[in-house]
């Protein structure tokens, strides 16, 4: 593969043209399920992948038929930027502050330090992200 990561054009691909009839996601997206998309990468999609956070999002929602409160989005991310974040100041990964902005356009979006030396805390919290998104969600039909 590439050395440049696209996670958000390979999201919008995997719920886009390859969810459509007889392509290999066909059936990927649903009507009657929440969408997690979790992503997980140590650099910033900076112009690689086309669009922006709010292009990404509005994307993402149309892929889920308008009803953006079956989406739940989750990033593992570098914060070296962020005062405090786990990646610190040497740079152990890329800032990803479109990344950060993208999960948290979401109403049941969250992102955390991919530097972390363990990720349990934020999928525990994840759980209980999805089952809220859950107890909300009315499945059509």
């Amino acid at each position: 593969g590439q050395d440049i990561e696209r996670p958000m054009e390979a999201m919008l691909e995997a719920v886009g043209a390859q969810a459509q009839a007889g392509a290999c996601n066909a059936g990927f997206v649903r009507d009657d399920a929440i969408l997690v998309v979790t992503f997980i990468t140590d650099e910033e999609d900076d112009g690689d992948s086309f669009g922006d956070p709010t292009a990404w999002r509005d994307a993402l929602v149309q892929a889920k038929g308008g009803n953006e409160a079956a989406i739940v989005v989750l990033g593992l991310v570098g914060d070296s930027d962020v005062p405090g974040g786990g990646c610190g100041p040497l740079g152990l990964a890329e800032p990803s502050p479109r990344l950060r902005a993208f999960a948290e356009s979401f109403g049941f979006g969250s992102w955390g330090s991919i530097c972390s030396p363990d990720y349990a805390p934020f999928f525990d919290d994840a759980v209980a992200v999805i089952d809220s998104a859950c107890e909300i969600f009315d499945p059509e039909g």
